[in-house]
């Protein structure tokens, strides 16, 4: 928010009382220049469009991550399971096989740690981005109330082939099998 030219003159009176001539003029351009380091503060907040991150982008990006963490749980399960099934065919082979079939089942097992530690990552950084929500969320706050206009969502600017790839999509979100059978039978 600028500091209007009846702003400045406070300021300068406040200086005329308080310092002589060479500090009141030395206070008065650190004020000045004070003052337009706050306003360019507040333009380029209002330019990063904190309301649209913490609205749209940073909630985004946490339900993308939280459905890799569900994917990954997912896939963890069925090698595991088929781990399980390798286990029981170990009783219907020879010795040397079965000792052969336990190592491997032993690697799958130590492997599929990686869901673990990978969950507990990202479980980090989903808090980091809920963090960063909520402070964006009152940036864009502090902006409105400061008067500044947010600018308006950017949305999605990718054109061509870029704007079809829109990669897997989340539970609840992607089109059913049906909804795709049907717009290829309008074909």
């Amino acid at each position: 928010m600028p500091i209007d030219s009846q702003g400045l003159s406070v300021l300068a009176e406040v200086a005329d009382n308080y310092q002589p001539v060479a500090k009141r003029e030395a206070m008065a351009a650190a004020m000045r220049a004070l003052a337009q380091a706050i306003e360019r503060a507040f333009r380029d907040l209002a330019e990063i469009n904190a309301g649209e991150l913490a609205d749209k982008e940073v909630p985004t990006a946490s339900e993308q991550l939280e459905a890799v963490v569900q994917a990954t749980e997912s896939a963890t399960n069925a090698i595991l399971s088929a781990a399980e099934k390798i286990e029981k065919v170990q009783t219907e082979v020879g010795e040397a096989q079965a000792a052969k079939l336990g190592e491997i089942v032993g690697e799958i097992y130590e492997a599929c740690s990686f869901q673990d530690i990978t969950g507990q990552r990202i479980a980090k950084v989903l808090r980091a981005l809920r963090t960063i929500e909520e402070r964006l969320a009152k940036m864009a706050s502090t902006l409105d109330r400061a008067g500044q206009a947010a600018p308006a969502p950017t949305g999605d600017t990718r054109t061509g082939d870029e704007a079809l790839l829109n990669g897997p999509q989340l539970a609840g979100q992607a089109m059913s099998q049906a909804d795709i059978d049907a717009l290829l039978a309008d074909l």
